[in-house]
Parts: C-alpha cells; structure tokens; sequence
C-alpha cells in the first residue's frame, strides 16, 4: 500500500512539474519594433516605437507622446493592392507640422517596384503608387499649406521600391526600402530615400 501512495506521489509531482504542462504565469504582452529613416532632398527625417497586441489589434506603445506609425495594410478596396505607410506628426528640431507616405505594391511579396506615377488608375497589370506629404515643408504660411505631396499626373515619380522580408501573417513584419525622384504639386523636383521595419497589422 505504501508504495502504491508513494508511485501515485510520484506521478503527481512529476506530471506537475513537466515542462509541457508550466505553472500558469500572467501573459506576457506581445511586441513589435517598428521603425523607419526618410531622407527628403538631404534632410533625413525618423520614427521608431513599439507596437502592443490588444485583443487582436496592433497599436503603438507611445502613441501619445511620440504619435506615429510604420505599418503595411491591406486594401480591399483595391483587388491585392496593399501599402506601406510611414508618419508621424512628431518632428523634434524641425519647423515641419508632420510628414505622411505611402508606398503602394502588388503582388503582396519580396520584390522591387518601379513607381513612375498614380499606376493605381493607369490599369498595370502590376499597379503601385508613391505619395509623400510634408506639412509646411518648407514653410509657407501659418496654415502649414503641404508644399510637398505627390503630383497625380503619372510619370511625374520615379520612385524604386524594394521589399526585402514581407511576413505571411498579422503581427509580423514588412522590410524594405527605397528611393528616387519625385515633383510636387508646383511641379518641383525633389530626391527621396528611405528604409522601414513596417508591422502587418492585417
């Protein structure tokens, strides 16, 4: 009989103590590092956080101190279109308001894209876009009119998109980078380049 107790003792601490079957501990938060660098006509502009799961969700940690985003999303508008998109309305040591891009692609891969205007509307069997706005870049007026946005006329952006790592699932991350050439709305040439550790938040 004792050593019936004994072996059932055994076999409860043992299957207690697999490392199949731990101690229940409080989850611990999932977490991305995202971030990108943009360089527009040598002036280099960056963001960088952290993004948190919340019930399925992707949020970043700080977005009320440092507001701000490195994401790719899916469009469904657009049949497989998708796009990465940079920003942030925090540019510490600069007159700027805040600065927003999109780079747009399909297929949903690794690969390089040659963006030479709105191909979204110019029916591509491969369509991508580039659109870039900084708010009083440089300054305008007290409104912060966008000196800087991407021209719609096709042709007016030769801009090169490289994605190097693009993850298959939500909460992993886009990689890549680009640069080129682009005119603004006073059809005014200027150089971009650029890096990104986007989070795919679909």
């Amino acid at each position: 009989m004792k050593f019936i107790l004994f072996s059932l003792v055994l076999c409860v601490t043992l299957l207690s103590c697999n490392p199949n079957n731990p101690t229940p501990n409080p989850p611990t938060a999932n977490s991305v590092q995202t971030s990108w660098t943009m360089t527009v006509d040598n002036k280099t502009y960056s963001w960088s956080d952290t993004y948190h799961e919340v019930d399925g969700d992707w949020y970043p940690e700080h977005f009320e101190t440092n507001p701000g985003g490195c994401m790719w999303s899916y469009y469904a508008m657009i049949t497989g279109g998708s796009s990465i998109n940079l920003g942030t309305t925090n540019l510490p040591g600069f007159t700027e308001d805040g600065l927003f891009c999109a780079l747009d692609f399909y297929p949903m891969n690794t690969g390089s894209w040659d963006i030479s205007g709105n191909s979204w509307l110019s029916g591509v069997s491969n369509p991508s876009g580039f659109y870039l706005e900084i708010n009083d870049y440089p300054s305008v007026n007290t409104w912060g009119t966008s000196s800087t946005t991407w021209n719609m006329v096709p042709g007016n952006n030769n801009v090169v998109l490289n994605i190097t790592e693009f993850s298959t699932s939500k909460g992993g991350l886009v990689k890549g980078n680009f640069n080129g050439t682009f005119s603004d709305i006073n059809n005014v040439a200027h150089t971009v380049s650029g890096n990104f550790s986007a989070i795919r938040t679909e």
